[in-house]
């Protein structure tokens, strides 16, 4: 085989490469294509810039977002039909749309099955207060003023209990310990 020849076909190859390489939808969440939650999981570790898009999104700390994602697994959906999808706009703006996609879309979903990320852009196909689940507070406080035969230890169990718009069906997760600690204001930049 010539040289030419040989130029040509290597160069013909790539290009058949280059077009079968997954492209990476406008408006995603994340920056470059993950196929799987582990691919996810390492594109959020890695990027700072995604890791604020989606703390964005939640309202909860990264490690919360993290210890999220991490419960997730890989499904394709059961049924075809019209999904509310968040996307993440240039400018900084978090949008919605509803699209078509198939039953055979592969997303990442809870322990309920509910669809809560879509494989393909990393996009939510849930509202920004998915996460996390009520804090409880315990209190082993002696409860004074109240007559009793005799002294006894009562518990107090306070749920706090969520604003008033959150849905009741959703499928909460219990934060590991760092994500479970108060969420701080600090300046971040988001592109």
């Amino acid at each position: 085989m010539n040289l030419p020849r040989a130029i040509v076909l290597a160069g013909l190859a790539g290009c058949a490469v280059a077009a079968s390489a997954q492209r990476l939808e406008s408006n995603s969440f994340v920056r470059k294509p993950v196929n799987s939650r582990a691919e996810l999981l390492k594109h959020f570790d890695n990027d700072p810039v995604v890791r604020a898009r989606y703390a964005k999104h939640f309202g909860a700390s990264e490690a919360a977002v993290r210890d999220m994602f991490s419960e997730l697994k890989t499904e394709e959906l059961k049924a075809s039909g019209r999904y509310l999808v968040y996307n993440y706009q240039p400018d900084g703006r978090i949008g919605s749309r509803r699209l078509f996609y198939t039953r055979s879309e592969k997303v990442l979903t809870d322990a309920s099955g509910r669809p809560v990320l879509r494989l393909a852009c990393g996009n939510p196909m849930v509202a920004g207060f998915y996460l996390p689940k009520p804090p409880t507070l315990v209190s082993r406080t002696p409860i004074v003023g109240i007559p009793m035969d005799e002294e006894a230890e009562l518990t107090i169990i306070e749920t706090i209990e969520p604003s008033a718009y959150i849905e009741t069906d959703l499928a909460y997760f219990v934060p590991s310990e760092e994500a479970a600690q108060p969420l701080v204001p600090t300046a971040q930049l988001v592109p």
